[in-house]
């Protein structure tokens, strides 16, 4: 759930981008196409051009302004996430008062939350993240707490 919630503003925060990088290229454009029209004479034309200009320029800042609010929002709750991890020795991590398996080499790496599987084909059962490919074997006790063992049945 907590996924999905980070993907969807992943997702918002690439169109954001996507619609700063239109912008840019909108106000590199009417950059050219003033220095043009400098040597132009139609003075009246080259005001408009540069209230379209400043425009384009506005919007540019919202836009990066919007970027920026996205960004801080996404590190605000990774810290608040990183508050709540337990790490183990293995490859691993929980969240308090939670009993899922993560990925602790995801959350390194990109502060995802990515939930580990259970391998029931191998025995010991071994837990897998299917983004990074972890392997977490359950062979002793002492990779896995007990509420974990009791909880995914594990000998």
């Amino acid at each position: 759930m907590r996924t999905m919630k980070t993907a969807e503003l992943l997702q918002s925060l690439l169109e954001a981008q996507q619609r700063a990088l239109d912008l840019q290229a909108e106000v590199a454009d009417w950059r050219k196409k003033d220095e043009e029209r400098r040597y132009n004479e139609d003075w009246r034309y080259y005001n408009e051009e540069s209230r379209y200009k400043y425009e384009a320029q506005r919007r540019l800042a919202e836009t990066q302004h919007e970027i920026l609010r996205g960004q801080n929002d996404e590190h605000q709750q990774a810290k608040a996430l990183e508050k709540r991890i337990i790490r183990y020795k293995h490859t691993f991590v929980t969240l308090k008062g939670d009993v899922v398996i993560y990925c602790s080499v995801c959350w390194d790496r990109s502060r995802k939350l990515i939930q580990m599987t259970p391998n029931y084909t191998v025995s010991p059962p071994s837990f897998n993240c299917h983004d990074c490919k972890n392997i977490v074997p359950s062979k002793s006790k002492d990779v896995l707490p007990e509420e974990l063992i009791e909880l995914y049945q594990i000998k």
